[in-house]
């Protein structure tokens, strides 16, 4: 096994295209899980320019706006712009009610092991992670870094510290690893969103970096051990940079 390499994670902030789909899949099903613990719900979600693609299979005893949670998520992440607007964005629904099946109404609480054991899967999944003393939540230092990146960047914008930031934006941190415990930080990518060039609020691409720096990394490696160096590769791009 290698005691020397390097590992990269990344995070995305709220409004990244991937983390918005997943924020209104999961509302759609919270709120029928709401009304009817014993519902079952499949739901994707795609983005577009002005366009939301939602696709959803359901049983249950309970009807659901999946057009309102959909706006209502959109603009609580703050999709203002007029390209993309909670207001304004057209939303595609396809939407199948799945054949009635008793299964749906077992409830685990009231089941042994073996009888939860016995019921087939009917949805598989792929995780990784493991648990580690680098952090103090026990993640791995590039995936921590990368999540308090991402959570500065949010937190930025909606404070106004930096008010030409939208909700999209993307965090990389790749860390060197020396007998297997971090090292160096090695290299920070910073993806950040904004209004176009043509608003006022939207400073030049030299700016933007040096904004960055001074009120995203800085504050997010004041209390890390292992700091950013003067050789480390700093990326501090926009999408269109990208």
């Amino acid at each position: 096994m290698k005691q020397e390499f390097m590992f990269t994670s990344e995070s995305v902030t709220e409004g990244h295209p991937d983390k918005l789909c997943d924020q209104i899949s999961d509302a759609i099903v919270d709120r029928f899980l709401s009304r009817d613990p014993y519902a079952r719900v499949i739901t994707e979600c795609a983005v577009a320019t002005a366009i939301v693609f939602i696709a959803a299979r359901f049983e249950a005893d309970t009807l659901v706006d999946f057009t309102k949670i959909a706006r209502q998520i959109i603009k609580q992440v703050g999709y203002e712009q007029s390209s993309f607007s909670a207001k304004t964005c057209s939303i595609v629904t396809s939407l199948k009610e799945l054949p009635t099946n008793g299964d749906r109404y077992i409830d685990e609480k009231k089941l042994s092991d073996a009888e939860i054991e016995a019921i087939a899967v009917k949805n598989q999944a792929t995780v990784f992670g493991f648990a580690c003393n680098q952090t103090p939540v026990f993640l791995p230092l590039p995936i921590w870094l990368a999540h308090q990146l991402a959570k500065r960047l949010t937190q930025v914008r909606v404070e106004n510290i930096l008010p030409y930031l939208t909700p999209d934006g993307k965090t990389q941190v790749g860390v060197e690893y020396r007998d297997r415990q971090p090292a160096r930080i090695h290299s920070i990518t910073i993806i950040a969103s904004q209004y176009p060039r043509s608003n006022s609020r939207s400073p030049d691409l030299k700016q933007l970096q040096q904004d960055l720096r001074e009120t995203v990394i800085n504050p997010v490696f004041t209390h890390e051990k292992i700091k950013p160096d003067k050789k480390i590769l700093a990326s501090l791009l926009t999408p269109m940079d990208y």
